[in-house]
């Protein structure tokens, strides 16, 4: 992904085992993921996240190069990974296959990316409402709580526009987020878990049918590999910032 993507990342215990189901084990994965953000040097904006049971979900914008959360990931997950195997009396890998990052097109579908997390605890029946769940980014943006994980949160663009105060945009976000599960205009769990664009048709086709051709021309040995990645996102880059809608600074 080139600078300035915005995306929603997720991964999966392996084979789906429900390791994370204890809520200290959800708190140690949250402490140890936002206490390695300094990893990313800036250069990584966190939105929005929300922990399972047997996987976690985040949406964020990259500031520079994807190396960044690479590094991120990599040394937050380590270090979680082996505490956990510790605790499980286990060894082995925890995390199944690498973590999913599918590129969002805009800030609406970055709004629809993130009440979907903050849907997700409702939709397996672990609770009736996305207020009532601790280990996410809701409470944040619908009621302003901040905590040792949500502090280091950016708000993204789109919630800062739905108002003037920070009053008016808990208030919207409350009924925005309700509104888009009531009417069912939250993404499926296809577009934003298994596939690697989502947003509009367009966006959606433009990206699988550039990347299938990426991968065909590394599978064939056409172009040494360094330079089709520079091609690819230089290509991407420029896409990128002609989808970007423009938008005003913080309050």
């Amino acid at each position: 992904m080139p600078p300035e993507s915005i995306f929603h990342f997720m991964w999966k215990c392996i084979n789906g085992e429900f390791m994370l189901q204890p809520a200290e084990v959800k708190r140690r994965y949250l402490d140890t993921r936002f206490r390695f953000l300094k990893r990313a040097r800036g250069k990584v904006r966190v939105h929005s996240f929300c922990v399972m049971d047997n996987h976690g979900h985040e949406c964020a914008t990259l500031i520079a190069g994807s190396e960044h959360m690479s590094n991120w990931t990599r040394s937050s997950h380590s270090s979680f990974c082996r505490w956990l195997n510790i605790r499980l009396k286990r060894r082995g890998p925890v995390a199944q296959d690498r973590p999913n990052t599918v590129a969002v097109e805009d800030q609406e579908g970055l709004k629809r990316a993130m009440f979907y997390g903050d849907w997700n605890p409702v939709r397996v029946g672990i609770c009736s409402h996305p207020s009532e769940y601790p280990f996410s980014s809701h409470r944040l943006y619908a009621f302003g709580e901040v905590n040792p994980w949500t502090a280091h949160l950016t708000l993204p663009q789109w919630y800062l526009d739905l108002g003037d105060t920070p009053e008016e945009r808990q208030a919207l976000y409350r009924e925005h987020c309700d509104q888009y599960y009531r009417d069912e205009l939250l993404p499926t769990a296809d577009e934003v878990e298994t596939g690697c664009a989502f947003g509009s048709p367009k966006f959606t086709e433009h990206r699988e049918k550039f990347l299938r051709g990426a991968m065909a021309r590394i599978r064939d040995g056409r172009i040494p590999r360094k330079t089709l990645d520079r091609w690819v996102l230089s290509h991407l880059a420029r896409h990128v910032r002609s989808t970007r809608p423009e938008s005003r600074p913080p309050p």
